[in-house]
């Protein structure tokens, strides 16, 4: 059941709607009950050539996910906690600039075509995710 919650004057009001489920395969399940919205999006066939490349990780409150213009060696896919994108400005001073939860990743300059990042990024709400090595992430 989903609860959907409609705008204006009903607003107060709940309406429960329900939404048969779809019936899916092994290979669909893995995919789709990733956490982690971009995974969940990916097609089985798709998913599958990322699946064996994927490691299970603890994100840790100040993990350090990327450097500033360091190497990127892992992209990391977020299921839980979330990762901020800090920029460091000629004076030293760091403000966030972006925010990384369950819809994305990091490491999104590797995707690119570069191995490094002008920013910083690191967990500021501790959580879990996969790992998937950034040499290997230009590739199936």
């Amino acid at each position: 059941m989903i609860i959907c919650r409609p705008f204006g004057r009903r607003w107060l009001r709940d309406t429960v709607r329900s939404y048969p489920k779809q019936k899916r395969t092994v290979a669909e399940q893995s995919a789709a009950d990733s956490r982690n919205h971009l995974l969940s999006s990916l097609s089985p066939a798709d998913f599958g050539l990322v699946e064996p490349h994927l490691e299970a990780i603890a994100l840790g409150l100040h993990f350090v996910l990327e450097e500033s213009n360091e190497p990127i060696e892992h992209v990391y896919f977020p299921e839980t906690g979330l990762a901020s994108v800090v920029a460091t400005s000629s004076r030293k001073r760091e403000i966030e600039v972006g925010i990384i939860g369950r819809e994305g990743m990091s490491g999104i300059n590797v995707v690119m075509g570069d191995d490094r990042s002008p920013h910083s990024t690191y967990i500021q709400c501790a959580g879990h995710g996969a790992a998937r090595r950034a040499s290997s992430a230009s590739t199936p």
